[in-house]
């Protein structure tokens, strides 16, 4: 993810780090004021009760997935129209709505201007743009609610793949929260192109997620296919 204002790179790569304790304590601030307590939770039924108007849009830009506009004390959120995965679409209202909870942000994102782009993806290092994904991914699984439903599913992508239909979310941040949250050793491995990473990985010994490059497609889709194996 790459945030920009006015067409320009913004944020400081090697200064201040996401607070991972202060983003999980606002979101579920979020979640209680809105008396959430079950899965899937619904961003736009967020937004829409913070009075926060939300809309898919064909104008943003290249890779841009959605945006966060202010206007005086009102605000809005776009997603683009190019997001055919309904839980990414999901994701990027969360992430939007991660800048507009995390008051801090809003200094940076609208210090040159009314809008913020952003690509929303776990791929930046940008602090607040790290944040706004964190949110995004604590206020769609909460941390209580996949503890409360990890066990109806089976160990490893099977459980990821059950999860992700349970809580609308796509099979990246889902499996994200997976590594992070499960007592098993597992590892994350996402692939774009000839790039891998593993974003996020849990145990001295894993099991490896084995990625298979596919037939291309838009930048932020799903380029790979996962399989487990011992």
């Amino acid at each position: 993810m790459v945030a920009m204002q006015n067409g320009r790179l913004s944020g400081n790569r090697g200064g201040r780090k996401a607070d991972k304790d202060l983003v999980r304590a606002v979101a579920l601030d979020v979640l209680g004021q809105h008396g959430i307590e079950r899965a899937p939770v619904d961003p736009l039924a967020i937004a829409k009760s913070l009075g926060i108007v939300v809309q898919s849009s064909d104008k943003l830009e290249g890779c841009f997935s959605g945006c966060l506009l202010r206007a005086g004390a009102s605000f809005g959120i776009l997603y683009s129209t190019g997001i055919r995965n309904k839980g990414y679409q999901r994701f990027t209202v969360a992430h939007e709505l991660g800048h507009f909870s995390l008051s801090d942000h809003h200094r940076v994102l609208f210090e040159k201007g009314a809008l913020h782009r952003s690509e929303s993806g776990f791929s930046s290092g940008v602090w607040y743009e790290q944040e706004a994904d964190l949110f995004g991914v604590e206020l769609l699984i909460p941390e209580f609610l996949f503890h409360k439903h990890r066990r109806e599913f089976a160990t490893g992508l099977d459980g990821v793949k059950g999860l992700a239909e349970l809580f609308q979310t796509s099979l990246t941040a889902t499996g994200i929260r997976y590594a992070s949250l499960c007592t098993e050793a597992v590892a994350v491995v996402v692939s774009e192109g000839d790039r891998f990473c593993t974003p996020s990985c849990r145990g001295r010994s894993y099991r490896r997620w084995v990625c298979s490059r596919g037939s291309g497609g838009r930048r932020g889709s799903s380029r790979a296919r996962a399989s487990l194996e011992e």
